[in-house]
């Protein structure tokens, strides 16, 4: 296996990593109590701790905060030929990465859920990679293997569905990844993966010259009489749906991490939200803005960040005779 040469604040990370140990959450115990007021036996589940090294590292993005990953993987497979390590991770993408990254790196062996890979067999292999939706229905097969779980964006287990990941896949030690490690809706991080044990912020990064500075500017593009009176519609129609379900769960909460199957408000309000967005991102003065802004800088190199894969699609398409620019995305190679 060959080693990444690690920066002065990943190495200080690896060695609070290697020494930090907390009491996690491995499971829950269910626990028979008898109600005076109903007459009946109360189930309450009493929570099942278990000792484990390690916690969560807190770094800006483009820090490098997987290199510790990759380090304290190398670290613990050499422990012993009883080791294993699962990296979870939130997409196909960041699956791909580390697959490509491991292999790379010379670990040729590992296994990978989820992502078009299926479900393979696991047992003996030393590194498995999977998305976060197909560790769910991780089965036990080594319960005697050691095990070091490593979350890559952990605060994206903060979901109802995702925090079970550390309880189903039994682990001995654990490091959490994450830029954000505190959540908007509130939901704990680092009851997951452990404390904040390292934390590396902008101006810290900014100031080591491990990120780059840059300007940014904000350009407004209008919409047309037509677009702004959908845009109005949607909003009217959104802020009433808000209404109904600041009735029903309270205001100022984070309408999005609510699951739809709670209220059927929330089914509308998200699709209202979303076809609002919509609107503005493929509004006609924004693709003239483009137009403009990139015959400005034609001798410049240019990145051009899209969130939605169709649109990347047609830009690269309308683009191509100009600029024959080069498409990235999760979807192609």
């Amino acid at each position: 296996m060959t080693e990444k040469r690690l920066r002065l604040w990943q190495a200080q990370a690896f060695e609070e990593w290697k020494r930090s140990r907390f009491d996690a959450i491995e499971g829950y115990d269910d626990e028979q109590k008898w109600n005076l007021h109903t007459g009946q036996f109360d189930t309450t589940k009493t929570p099942r701790y278990k000792e484990v090294q390690g916690g969560t590292i807190a770094v800006v993005t483009g820090g490098g905060k997987t290199a510790v990953g990759f380090m304290a993987a190398f670290d613990w497979l050499r422990g012993g030929k009883d080791r294993r390590v699962v990296i979870a991770v939130p997409t196909t993408r960041l699956l791909h990465q580390w697959r490509e990254e491991l292999i790379e790196l010379g670990i040729r062996d590992v296994a990978c859920m989820g992502g078009g890979f299926g479900r393979p067999v696991v047992t003996g292999r030393k590194v498995v990679v999977g998305v976060v939706n197909s560790l769910r229905k991780w089965s036990e097969s080594e319960p005697h293997a050691e095990r070091l779980l490593i979350v890559d964006e952990c605060h994206r287990l903060g979901s109802d569905g995702n925090s079970i990941i550390p309880q189903v896949i039994a682990h001995d030690a654990v490091l959490g990844l994450s830029a954000t490690p505190e959540r908007s809706d509130g939901k704990s991080v680092t009851a997951l993966t452990g404390p904040i044990i390292y934390r590396l912020s902008y101006r810290e990064g900014l100031d080591s010259n491990i990120i780059p500075s840059f300007t940014l500017k904000a350009v407004a593009a209008p919409l047309s009489l037509v677009e702004r009176f959908e845009y109005d519609d949607y909003s009217q129609k959104i802020a009433i749906v808000n209404g109904k379900i600041s009735e029903e769960f309270g205001g100022g909460g984070n309408f999005f991490a609510i699951p739809e199957s709670a209220s059927p408000n929330i089914a509308i309000y998200k699709a209202l939200c979303n076809n609002r967005k919509r609107l503005v991102n493929n509004t006609r003065s924004r693709i003239d803005l483009l137009t403009h802004l990139l015959a400005k800088h034609a001798q410049d190199k240019v990145i051009l960040f899209h969130e939605s894969v169709s649109a990347l699609n047609g830009l690269a398409h309308r683009f191509k005779d100009a600029y024959d620019p080069a498409l990235y995305h999760y979807e192609i190679e």
